[in-house]
């Protein structure tokens, strides 16, 4: 599981990243409730995390480097 803290909500730094690898929060599961706009606004935060972690992964596939993205494990929870 996700570690959370003493008001149940996820365990997540500045930029979304959880106690799990490849695993991101953002929004009310983890600020509790905001304004849309605070939302959208850390939601963007988290997002640009998330690509910066996904192209610093890289798999090999049949002598063909290929982005993480399709990676199963890499998730968001919003």
């Amino acid at each position: 599981g996700l570690a959370a803290n003493s008001r149940g909500l996820l365990v997540a730094d500045e930029t979304g990243h959880t106690t799990r690898p490849g695993i991101f929060a953002s929004g009310d599961v983890v600020n509790g409730a905001r304004t849309v706009v605070e939302a959208v606004a850390h939601s963007k935060i988290v997002a640009e995390s998330m690509h910066e972690y996904m192209q610093s992964l890289k798999i090999q596939k049949h002598n063909m480097t290929e982005s993480a993205a399709s990676m199963p494990g890499t998730g968001c929870l919003v």
